[in-house]
C-alpha cells in the first residue's frame, strides 16, 4: 500500500512538474510582453513629438501635451515590467543586469520619469525652446538605459 503510494505521488510529480514549469515561463513571457507593450507606447508618443519639433508645421501644442503626459504615466508603468525572469527562458532584448545591479536600474526608470514629468512641464509653459530641452532630456534619459540595459 505505501509503495503504490509513493508511486502514484511519484506520478503525479513527473506529470505536474513540467506544467509548473511552463506556467511560470508563460508568466514570465506574459511580463516581458507587458513592458515591451509599455516601451512601444512610449516610442510611438516619442517619435510623434520628435516629428513636431523637428516640422513647425505639424507641431500642435495641445496633442504635444497629451503625449508628454502620457510619456509620464507609461514611465511610472516601468518598473512593473521588470520582475526577475533571469532563471525563466524567456525572448527578451532586457540584459540580466538589470538584475544584477537593480538599484542603478531602478534610478534610471525614475530619471526617466523624472525627465518625462520636466517635459510635460515644459509643454504645458508653451515655450518652444524649454520643451526642446526637456525633449532631449529624455532622449538622454532613455539612451543611458538602452546603452546599459538593453540588448543590441
Amino acid at each position: 500500500m505505501l509503495e503504490q503510494q509513493r508511486r502514484w505521488i511519484l506520478y503525479l510529480a513527473c506529470f505536474l512538474l513540467p506544467y509548473s514549469a511552463t506556467q511560470a515561463a508563460s508568466e514570465a513571457q506574459d511580463q516581458v510582453e507587458y513592458r515591451e507593450g509599455v516601451f512601444h507606447v512610449m516610442a510611438w508618443d516619442f517619435s510623434q513629438m520628435k516629428r513636431m519639433l523637428e516640422d513647425e508645421s505639424r507641431y500642435n501644442a495641445e496633442d504635444f501635451q497629451r503625449r508628454a503626459n502620457r510619456l509620464v504615466d507609461m514611465a511610472k508603468m516601468l518598473p512593473e515590467g521588470f520582475p526577475e525572469t533571469r532563471p525563466k527562458r524567456v525572448k527578451t532584448d532586457a540584459k540580466k543586469q538589470i538584475w544584477e545591479n537593480w538599484d542603478d536600474f531602478q534610478q534610471k526608470l525614475n530619471d526617466i520619469e523624472s525627465k518625462a514629468g520636466g517635459l510635460a512641464e515644459a509643454a504645458a509653459s508653451g515655450n518652444k525652446e524649454s520643451v526642446t530641452k526637456a525633449f532631449g532630456a529624455v532622449g538622454n534619459s532613455c539612451k543611458g538605459c538602452h546603452d546599459e540595459y538593453r540588448k543590441d
